[in-house]
């Protein structure tokens, strides 16, 4: 019961930033905006990982085959201080 809840919150948080990443290509933006944009991605992430209780995550945008970001936040574990980085396997990860 706990993990189906934990999964759902955990897609439903993914689904999210998927929406979110989906703004990136709408236009070709220069670093500024691109920095904008990604500290508002932060706080939203931030937001919603406090309200559904997730410990961590990774996120990574693509466009067009190409690699424009990937970032871990938070921790893999609550019980320890490892942090999530952009090669932590989660579980509910896309490849």
């Amino acid at each position: 019961m706990k993990f189906k809840a934990h999964l759902t919150i955990g897609l439903s948080i993914l689904m999210v930033c998927l929406t979110l990443a989906i703004q990136f290509t709408e236009a070709k933006p220069n670093s500024t905006d691109m920095q904008q944009r990604l500290n508002k991605l932060t706080r939203q992430r931030d937001e919603k990982c406090s309200e559904f209780h997730v410990p961590g995550m990774a996120l990574a945008i693509v466009k067009d085959n190409k690699h424009i970001f990937s970032k871990g936040f938070g921790v893999r574990y609550l019980s320890k201080e490892a942090t999530v980085n952009k090669q932590t396997l989660l579980i509910g990860s896309i490849r």
